[in-house]
């Protein structure tokens, strides 16, 4: 979470999309914080979408970055199709925005790294809410984020039921309700459809100890770097 205002901002900015095979709508409330620090990608194409929210930390630069990016590369080559798939493209994406060097900390005496994610991103048959003007890096500390994400696949047969294929990077999390505002337990974390990526889950906590990097202890427990090293989808961080 970047700085925080002595007053909360309360007011909503709502959107609403659609086709003829989903109705979206998003809600964003900066709150504390000075600016929106949050991004999401919406994408929908031939009955199936792509549905994401990136949970910004230290800033908004890195989150619309990869939104950017990601409706980018959906709108190229369209919904992945399997855990590799879906995989595959957080981790260009990590690659990517790690190549622009906005996730490094900052020289104030250097200029800033360009924002955007490609300089000719070509048409785009999917058109989606642009997000907000990407803000300046702040000096002496780059930014970061989480994701939760879901792909909605159309049924394979007439009649048949829609797919559900969710994906996380970070302690950002998927929950599924009814309609009556209780929740599907899905088996991980907290009854979520996903598990959260945390220094304290086993398999993260060998990355971490494997990439030879170091536990930062707080009041809340041990998080990771804002700044791992490219394997870590999305500059996930937990807090």
């Amino acid at each position: 979470m970047g700085a925080s205002l002595p007053k909360p901002i309360s007011c909503t900015v709502l959107e609403r999309h659609g086709d003829k095979h989903f109705r979206v709508g998003v809600a964003e409330m900066n709150g504390w914080r000075n600016s929106m620090e949050d991004a999401h990608v919406i994408h929908m194409t031939n009955g199936e979408g792509y549905f994401g929210i990136l949970d910004g930390h230290g800033g908004g630069e890195c989150s619309v970055w990869c939104s950017q990016r990601l409706q980018e590369q959906l709108a190229a080559h369209g919904c992945p199709k399997d855990d590799a798939a879906a995989k595959k493209l957080l981790l260009d994406t990590d690659q990517a925005f790690l190549s622009t060097g906005m996730g490094k900390r900052l020289d104030p005496s250097q200029p800033n790294p360009s924002p955007h994610p490609s300089s000719n991103p070509g048409p785009s048959h999917n058109p989606s809410p642009r997000p907000s003007p990407i803000p300046s890096p702040s000096p002496g500390m780059g930014s970061g984020s989480t994701a939760a994400m879901c792909v909605v696949r159309k049924p394979v047969t007439p009649g048949g039921k829609y797919r559900l294929h969710v994906i996380n990077a970070g302690d950002s999390r998927v929950l599924l309700s009814r309609a009556d505002g209780s929740i599907v337990d899905g088996g991980g974390t907290d009854q979520g459809l996903t598990i959260d990526h945390k220094p304290d889950h086993p398999s993260e906590r060998a990355r971490i100890e494997r990439c030879e990097l170091p536990h930062l202890g707080t009041p809340m427990g041990q998080r990771t770097p804002l700044h791992a090293p490219v394997g870590t989808p999305l500059h996930a961080a937990a807090r």
